[in-house]
Formats: structure tokens, sequence, C-alpha cells
């Protein structure tokens, strides 16, 4: 939703507010009148356009696909054996 410009409210469940960060509005998992409060501040369309760019802005900075496959090539970096030595094609 965020990378569609989207605003988005989510539970404090799991890594959700690790991936919503101040990009999205966040309630207590369970409790039905702070998620109905968290959407009522929606109904403003300033609010909403703010939610909406955050979450755009915060996709484009730290989820898109060249991002996460760096992250993911410095944590192979990290654990791989120091005599393994990456072949492609049969060729080093």
């Amino acid at each position: 939703a965020m990378s569609c410009g989207v605003p988005v409210v989510g539970s404090d469940s799991g890594e959700i507010p690790t991936v919503l960060g101040d990009a999205g509005l966040i309630f207590h998992e369970g409790d039905s009148a702070a998620l109905l409060e968290q959407l009522r501040r929606l109904i403003d369309p300033a609010q909403r356009a703010y939610f909406a760019g955050k979450g755009r802005q915060r996709v484009l900075s730290l989820f898109t696909t060249g991002w996460v496959a760096a992250q993911h090539r410095a944590l192979y970096e990290r654990i791989r054996p120091a005599s393994y030595e990456l072949r492609i094609g049969g060729k080093q």
C-alpha cells in the first residue's frame, strides 16, 4: 500500500511498526477502538496526503529491489567462509 501512495494503518504486532516507521499509523493489536481512532484521523485530507507521501518516500528509500539486494549481498558477504570463492559459470 505504501508503494502505491496509500496511507497505511497497522497493528503493533510483530515487525509491522518497524516496516511502517513514522510513515503509518499504529494501533494496539486487538484494540478496535484504537483502530477506529486511527482510521478517523485519515478522514482529514491533509492527514491522508501526509501519510501517503511519507509511505511512498519510505518505500523508495528503504524497500526498492536494489536496496533489498544490497542488504542481502552484505549479509552473505558477512557470513560466508573466508575460503569461499564465488564462481559464476565455472569461472572465478
